[in-house]
């Protein structure tokens, strides 16, 4: 998925929702889902760590931003 977005520019609403890279708009989208209980993103890059623990601070994605999320999948 990555690869997907590599040249793509973030949409302006993701500030509104604490969203700074791809990584957190993926982690966020994962973590807005009820079903979901724990996530465990993988790498093996520091920053990349450092990057996704901020997936779980600020708001949480709710249904409407979740709508909005999936259509850019």
């Amino acid at each position: 998925m990555f690869r997907s977005f590599k040249n793509q520019t973030l949409p302006n609403w993701c500030k509104d929702y604490d969203i700074s890279s791809w990584g957190q708009f993926f982690l966020k989208y994962i973590i807005a889902n009820p079903a979901v209980t724990n996530i465990i993103p993988a790498t093996s890059k520091s920053k990349n760590m450092l990057d996704n623990s901020f997936a779980g601070i600020g708001r949480v994605a709710d249904l409407k931003i979740q709508k909005r999320m999936l259509e850019m999948l």
